[in-house]
């Protein structure tokens, strides 16, 4: 098997190596209203719907996560485009994703952003 796939559809590559271990905490949209508790050295995995094109977060953190790579690769067993942190150091932190609409140049499309925020506190 190779160690990086490409997802051809949305042009993202993917690690097999990274996903054998499992996250300790998954993180969707819907969790965005609540402050999300992890301890140091818990990997946390963000799971962005496919649908829109995620860019990569806009973070207040100061050492209390670490970005893993790859970051925003497609895994089509969740529907999703998946982000993977450590939590590094203790503290509170703030994630920000941007999701733009995926617009055809063959067909009308209202231009729309999304946002999706989640608060993470690492103990």
């Amino acid at each position: 098997m190779q160690e990086h796939e490409q997802d051809i559809e949305h042009g993202h590559y993917r690690s097999q190596t990274s996903l054998d271990v499992g996250p300790d905490v998954k993180i969707q949209p819907n969790q965005g209203t609540t402050a999300v508790n992890a301890r140091t050295g818990d990997v946390l995995e963000i799971q962005m719907p496919f649908g829109l094109a995620w860019e990569s977060p806009i973070t207040t953190s100061q050492g209390v996560l670490q970005l893993q790579s790859p970051s925003g690769y497609a895994w089509k067993p969740s529907n999703a485009c998946i982000w993977r942190f450590v939590a590094k150091g203790t503290g509170t932190t703030a994630l920000t994703f941007l999701g733009r609409a995926i617009c055809q140049k063959v067909t009308t499309c209202v231009p729309s952003v999304t946002l999706a925020s989640f608060t993470i506190k690492v103990s």
